[in-house]
């Protein structure tokens, strides 16, 4: 099964210092006084192309994460890892089913 798992604190402008967590149940942003929980049912999918990670709501919306943000590479790569895993768990794939003859 998933734990959980501190991805953070990710580096960010010096505004705004953002930590995620990753369990379970979703991601939890905390930034500020704010805080964020995304269900992994409200996650569709994870991508990363050079420089960046983009975490996908929907077609339209999505989270950018940059490389920056993490202290290494292998940070980013369990923060991707973690997140695959979690979609796979949240969003299992669909069976087709067999017509009745």
């Amino acid at each position: 099964g998933l734990e959980h798992q501190r991805i953070g604190p990710l580096r960010s402008s010096r505004a705004l210092r953002q930590n995620w967590r990753l369990g379970p149940e979703g991601l939890d942003i905390a930034f500020g006084k704010s805080k964020l929980h995304l269900a992994w049912s409200d996650v569709r999918n994870v991508h990363h192309v050079p420089g960046l990670s983009l975490v996908f709501l929907d077609e339209t919306q999505y989270l950018i994460v940059p490389d920056r943000a993490f202290v290494s590479r292998g940070q980013r790569r369990r923060f991707l890892a973690y997140l695959k895993v979690a979609l796979e768990v949240s969003h299992p794939k669909k069976r087709p089913v067999a017509k009745a003859a």
